[in-house]
């Protein structure tokens, strides 16, 4: 975490948890990027005591609008590769990030103009990305932050 405001606790949910979610919403496939396509859904009776279980189940309208904004997005970036899964998406102004971390996937939702701080911070010390000097002065002369980081990622490049 790179210190921006959490909007609300990070989830964590095992990948077959995550698949029967997205599934019983009926959002097509799952992202790419978390490596689920091995993963066999848990059924959603199973589903919802794992969620009752972990205290999930109480917050499950803030899961789905999660998982709806990681599939229905304005914009979304996907890091796959160097041991780190993320699809970060955002819409309007709620980002969120879907982290698979071994056979579990944590969702966390922050301000919009947070997400690509947010996938930095999560990429490996060897991992390097440069952003060129025209994409830096062009994100920060945008008027909002919002701008700023759709800017700076569309001129990212792996290095």
């Amino acid at each position: 975490m790179t210190g921006h405001t959490v909007l609300w606790d990070p989830v964590r949910l095992t990948a077959a948890e995550f698949a029967g979610c997205w599934e019983q919403l009926d959002l097509g496939e799952p992202p790419g990027a978390l490596g689920l396509s091995d993963v066999d859904p848990v059924w959603p009776a199973e589903v919802l005591v794992g969620l009752r279980r972990k205290g999930i189940a109480l917050r499950g309208a803030r899961l789905e609008r999660q998982l709806r904004a990681l599939a229905r997005r304005d914009y979304a970036v996907d890091v796959d590769g160097c041991r780190v899964r993320v699809r970060a998406s955002v819409v309007g102004s709620i980002g969120v990030l879907a982290e698979r971390r071994g056979d579990e996937v944590v969702l966390v939702s922050v301000p919009h103009y947070a997400v690509p701080a947010e996938l930095l911070a999560r990429l490996p010390e060897s991992a390097s990305v440069e952003v060129t000097r025209d994409g830096a002065l062009v994100g920060a002369s945008r008027c909002g932050p919002r701008d700023e980081a759709a800017e700076l990622i569309e001129r990212t490049r792996p290095g």
